[in-house]
């Protein structure tokens, strides 16, 4: 169970990361589209485009590193936090632990999640049937 949430803690760190850098990205879209659009040598054009696409993506590289270790930074500075005020007994363990105690599901939970499930399922079948 906690892989699962690792994984999805990574992949909204992830999802945060690329939309803190979004406008470097928007920037790329556009040039790599101006090159290919109004460069007319073929062999000009698709240099142009691997060299300016490799540019823009170690510089959103390192735009995505560097706000993962600022995030994690900050993660860990609280979880050694968190752990001191557990261990002079401030706060309870099972209350609130970094966000990493998942709370007990209830069966409205579980109603609403698969009723999430079918009408999601409907639509991609409409999707599939109707295109």
């Amino acid at each position: 169970m906690l892989n699962i949430l690792a994984f999805f803690k990574a992949l909204g760190l992830l999802i945060r990361a690329i939309k803190a850098s979004w406008f470097s990205i928007a920037i790329a879209i556009i040039i790599i589209f101006i090159i290919y659009k109004y460069v007319n040598i073929t062999w000009l054009k698709w240099i142009l485009i691997i060299f300016t696409s490799g540019g823009f993506f170690y510089s959103i590289y390192d735009d995505v590193s560097l706000f993962v270790h600022n995030e994690t930074t900050k993660a860990l500075i609280n979880l050694d936090r968190l752990k001191k005020d557990i261990k002079d007994n401030k706060q309870d363990p099972k209350d609130d632990y970094g966000g990493l105690v998942m709370k007990e599901p209830t069966l409205k939970d579980g109603l609403i999640n698969w009723a999430k499930a079918i009408f999601m399922c409907l639509l991609l079948y409409l999707l599939i049937k109707y295109t």
